[in-house]
C-alpha cells in the first residue's frame, strides 16, 4: 500500500507531466500554423506551370515540386471539385500543375483530364 505521502508525490508528477504535454502540444500547434502562413504566402504568389517531378506531405499539407525547378512548395488542397479526389491519392509523377499567381485553383493536368482542386488560405 502506498503512503499518503507517495501519493501526493505522485499526483504532482502526472500533473506536471499532463502540463507538460499540453504546453509542447499547443507550441507544436502554434508553430505548424504559422508554417502554414509562410508556406501559403510562397505557394499563393507562385505562377505553377510545369510537370509534377515530385510530391508528398509536409506540414500536414501536400508537398510539390515541379521538373526543372529547385523550388518546392506546400498548400493544403480541397477535395477536387468534380471527381471529389484527394490530391495525393490522384496525382503521379509526370502530371502537370498549372496555378497563376494568387489564383484561388490549381489544375492537376492527367493524360485524360483535368482536376481542380481549391486550398486553404492563411491570412496574416
Amino acid at each position: 500500500m502506498i503512503s499518503t505521502s507517495k501519493n501526493h508525490i505522485m499526483n504532482k508528477y502526472v500533473i506536471i507531466l499532463i502540463t507538460a504535454v499540453l504546453i509542447v502540444a499547443y507550441a507544436g500547434d502554434k508553430f505548424t500554423k504559422i508554417k502554414a502562413k509562410e508556406h501559403y504566402s510562397e505557394f499563393n504568389s507562385a505562377n505553377l506551370n510545369g510537370e509534377l517531378e515530385m510530391f508528398g506531405i509536409a506540414y500536414r499539407g501536400i508537398s510539390i515540386k515541379l521538373k526543372g525547378s529547385t523550388l518546392e512548395y506546400i498548400f493544403y488542397p480541397s477535395i477536387d471539385l468534380k471527381e471529389k479526389r484527394i490530391f495525393d491519392h490522384i496525382a503521379e509523377i509526370g502530371d502537370v500543375i498549372e496555378k497563376p499567381a494568387y489564383s484561388d485553383t490549381l489544375k492537376l493536368i492527367k493524360k485524360n483530364r483535368v482536376l481542380i482542386f481549391t486550398f486553404k488560405k492563411f491570412n496574416k
